[in-house]
């Protein structure tokens, strides 16, 4: 690892400590929705891509899964922008 690698690590983790404890649950919540996002991507690329297009090279895979992994987490924000808009479903007594 370079310098400079390290010299940005520490200025992330800087940015990063420097903003109030709601900012890092976003930022945490937005690692684990980005992750499951790319595993669904990756599985899907993996389990039917591959069988339906054997003859493709790693850079065309690549691709995508980026594909998938973006139309994924634009659905899945849009259904959260939906639920919001609905309101409340249950409610507690």
């Amino acid at each position: 690892m370079r310098w400079s690698q390290v010299k940005s690590l520490v200025e992330l983790d800087i940015w990063i400590q420097s903003y109030n404890c709601e900012s890092k649950q976003v930022l945490l919540s937005h690692s684990t929705v980005s992750s499951g996002v790319n595993a669904l991507a990756a599985s899907v690329v993996e389990d039917y891509v591959k069988k339906w297009k054997p003859k493709w090279n790693d850079a065309k895979l690549a691709i995508v899964s980026k594909v998938i992994a973006t139309a994924t987490g634009v659905l899945s924000f849009g259904f959260v922008y939906i639920a919001e808009l609905m309101g409340n479903i249950f409610t507690v007594n």
